[in-house]
């Protein structure tokens, strides 16, 4: 159990492991709603409508890991003067 702590802290003390894991956490599930959809009923222009949406999802979530992982990095403001 020790380990697992002291890994636990070296990996949020790494930024590019942090902010990976971040959005591979945020992307698995939308993984996995894409291959489990049924893709026999999609057309060109529908298909094109969902690359669009998956695209603005990705860039969405990687701009928010980047943040969170921001956050974690610097820590909380608890001054509330």
């Amino acid at each position: 159990m020790n380990r697992l702590v002291m890994k636990l802290r070296q990996v949020v003390h790494q930024p590019k492991a942090l902010r990976s894991g971040l959005q591979l956490l945020f992307v698995i599930p939308l993984v996995i709603i894409l291959l489990t959809a049924n893709w026999a009923n999609v057309t060109l222009a529908s298909g094109m409508i969902i690359l669009v949406m998956i695209v603005s999802l990705l860039v969405g979530l990687h701009k928010l890991a980047n943040q969170i992982a921001a956050v974690i990095e610097k820590g909380a403001d608890n001054n509330f003067e």
